[in-house]
């Protein structure tokens, strides 16, 4: 269970997560680095499940109880009231976490999805709780590293790309507000 420790010393419940969730060990818990910023963000080890139990009626008119798997991602945002948002699909592996000045994070991701795997770099705006992909989904892509602009106008990124062992190396300039006129 986590909880948090209030000014006062209280000891609160710190995620709305049901009694019988099985959390993941924690990996690290991060913030970003502004003032105003309330969110933490925690990176788990793995994905956490629980089940509910819903009762269902049949067509007959029989009732049964049918039990439902639900999943919480190896990222997420806390807000400051215990809710979150689960930022990561299933079958999404986390690499690295930016921060830009305004709080905003950056987040790059491998999917499993397909049959190849593809990197992706996302933004998540915790004020408005918006996730924007900032590069397209391609096959046989990775990205080494990225970086993010103080401003958060600006994304970096290098990688390769390859193809029947065909590999090629890049740097591109991305502008967050229009992800796809990469330079």
């Amino acid at each position: 269970t986590l909880v948090k420790i209030t000014e006062n010393g209280e000891i609160q419940k710190f995620l709305n997560v049901p009694e019988d969730c099985q959390l993941a060990s924690i990996e690290y818990i991060t913030k970003a680095p502004n003032e105003n910023s309330k969110e933490i963000y925690i990176v788990f080890n793995g994905e956490s499940y629980w089940y509910e139990e819903i009762e269902k009626t049949d067509e007959y008119g029989w009732t049964y109880t049918e039990s439902i798997q639900h999943r919480l991602g190896n990222l997420i945002c806390v807000f400051e009231d215990g809710n979150y948002i689960d930022l990561l699909k299933s079958g999404e592996s986390l690499y690295e976490i930016k921060f830009d000045e305004q709080g905003n994070m950056y987040y790059l991701v491998e999917d499993y999805h397909s049959e190849s795997s593809q990197d992706m770099i996302y933004k998540f705006d915790p004020k408005t709780k918006n996730t924007t992909r900032l590069v397209a989904a391609i096959s046989n892509t990775s990205y080494s590293e990225f970086y993010v602009s103080k401003k958060g106008d600006w994304l970096f990124v290098k990688g390769e790309r390859w193809d029947n062992g065909n590999y090629s190396y890049y740097l591109n300039a991305i502008p967050v507000s229009s992800p796809d006129n990469a330079a």
